[in-house]
């Protein structure tokens, strides 16, 4: 059976940027729940929960959880979020308990159906790879910055949402309606957008001068990856090592990483 973890991993692959190809895996037939996220599979309807309650699931505490978990006792836990919840939280909340409460579980296992699935619902990563190689589009100019670096898995992936403007900073939370203001809580001097947390914040600014670092002057995002290697730092493996600073950035600015 398949663990949470695999179906979420399945499910962060399938939205990567550069496939922009919907759900790898869509559940058509919920029966014990166990081997389906409750969050990040499209099991109810045709998107996830993730993506249609922004609100209640950025104050939820256990994301890991499958449809079992959550949907088993019949009722939405308060436990599984923190206490105190926005307006649009707590409207949220009560869709989501309704949802919750209509869910009905069996004895059978969770059938899966998707484009890049294989017998028992196991994630065809060589037609996902395939596809990503078959592209007629130009690769984007970040590419080679980020996949040919050794950083983890889950830091370039971060980098690559990065650099195209889809990480959970403030400013996208406050298009969302999840947080009441963009500013930065940090500065208070700029709405806090990717660019911004990585170089314009004064934490940014100074972490790169204490490196010897001078970015890109650009607002957009196309300065993340614009960076020239100083003399003292060994060009083979700058872009890594810059990638791993961005997550410091991102740290310093209390940024989450969301469905990540």
């Amino acid at each position: 059976m398949q663990s949470v973890k695999t179906c979420r991993n399945a499910q962060k692959l399938s939205r990567h940027p550069s496939l922009q190809i919907g759900c790898c895996y869509e559940v058509h037939d919920i029966g014990e729940g166990t081997a389906t996220s409750f969050w990040y599979d499209a099991w109810h309807n045709e998107d996830t929960l993730a993506e249609r309650f922004p609100a209640i699931h950025s104050h939820c505490t256990h994301k890991n959880v499958s449809v079992d978990q959550v949907c088993a006792s019949g009722s939405l836990d308060s436990t599984l979020f923190v206490p105190r919840l926005s307006h649009q939280a707590t409207v949220e909340f009560s869709q989501l308990q309704q949802i919750v409460i209509q869910t009905s579980l069996s004895d059978t296992r969770d059938k899966r159906r998707g484009l890049f699935c294989l017998g028992h619902g196991k994630l065809d990563s060589g037609s996902l790879y395939r596809l990503l190689q078959s592209r007629n589009a130009p690769p984007h100019p970040a590419a080679k910055f980020i996949w040919n670096s050794h950083a983890p898995p889950t830091v370039q992936f971060f980098v690559w949402l990065l650099v195209h403007g889809r990480i959970q900073c403030r400013a996208t939370l406050f298009r969302k309606t999840i947080v009441d203001s963009p500013v930065c809580e940090i500065c208070n001097l700029a709405d806090e957008t990717s660019t911004h947390i990585v170089f314009g914040c004064r934490f940014a600014e100074e972490f790169w001068v204490k490196l010897g670092i001078q970015p890109a002057q650009s607002s957009n995002d196309g300065c993340v990856f614009n960076l020239t290697c100083p003399n003292h730092f060994p060009s083979k493996h700058f872009n890594t090592f810059v990638a791993l600073c961005y997550t410091v950035t991102r740290t310093s600015g209390n940024v989450g990483m969301g469905s990540f």
